[in-house]
């Protein structure tokens, strides 16, 4: 597909447009009961398909990384092409013993990679504001004045969650951010969208899959699932080092993987 950049920036404002309140799920947060809004994958087809027919999208073979599959999908508008990775773990069973899945680990993973992939073009990117305490009031307000009235309810019962407290019919929300977790010491981790952005600054300035494992190996994480916002930047700002990237390319043992996938996610 030819880039057509005129073209491009003429449709961004359609793509990025937020979903109509009606078109957001809920679901909760694993390990918590706090309520995250979503918009599933077929609706943000529908957006693509109707702002931009001739849109492109490739995936990529599966690998298992650990616990979890892994696929990458490349999405093409208008000759401007976006490629994130998707994970789904191979099991969800519950506390009970109960499979949680819906539809195989292959499907899940590939619609996550797709949603991914969609965000960096900015369509549902909007969906972030739910966990920056600056704006996700914002987010709140939209969905009152759409009709959902539930979202309010929610934004204040995940704050009590997140100060580790029932929540109430009239609680008084604590400044902690939405969808927190129960334990406040608990660190709070990174989002399949950080994680997007931290493989494509580490491939940008020439580090290695192996050099950047190295990395993570020396801040105690053993893969990219594990950063926590509190070293997030840090490690993003030391990535952007391509003399240390040097180094450390120098330094790590070389990882055998499929062409184009990484094992340090």
């Amino acid at each position: 597909m030819t880039i057509d950049l005129e073209r491009f920036k003429e449709i961004q404002p359609k793509l990025k447009a937020w979903f109509p309140p009606e078109d957001h799920d809920e679901r909760e947060l694993p390990g918590t009961k706090a309520i995250w809004y979503f918009v599933k994958w077929q609706k943000i087809r529908d957006r693509l398909d109707e702002v931009c027919p001739d849109w492109e999208v490739e995936y990529s073979d599966p690998i298992v990384i650990e616990e979890e599959i892994c696929i990458r999908c490349k999405i093409t508008i208008c000759g401007v092409s976006r490629e994130a990775p998707g994970y789904a773990p191979l099991k969800l069973i519950s506390n009970a013993g109960k499979n949680m899945a819906r539809g195989s680990a292959g499907e899940r993973a590939t619609a996550d990679a797709f949603k991914n992939s969609c965000e960096l073009h900015g369509i549902a990117r909007y969906l972030d504001e739910q966990a920056d305490k600056d704006t996700k009031e914002n987010f709140v307000r939209y969905m009152q004045k759409g009709g959902n009235g539930r979202a309010a309810t929610h934004y204040r019962n995940n704050q009590q969650i997140a100060n580790g407290s029932t929540p109430r019919t009239t609680p008084k929300p604590p400044p902690k951010p939405f969808g927190g977790t129960i334990n406040g010491n608990t660190p709070k981790i990174i989002t399949a969208a950080q994680r997007t952005r931290f493989y494509t600054i580490a491939k940008n300035n020439g580090w290695t899959d192996g050099a950047a494992k190295k990395l993570l190996s020396e801040h105690n994480f053993t893969s990219s699932t594990e950063i926590t916002i509190a070293k997030y930047d840090e490690l993003c700002k030391l990535l952007q080092d391509k003399s240390k990237a040097a180094l450390y390319n120098s330094q790590a043992a070389p990882i055998h993987s499929a062409p184009e996938q990484n094992e340090w996610s």
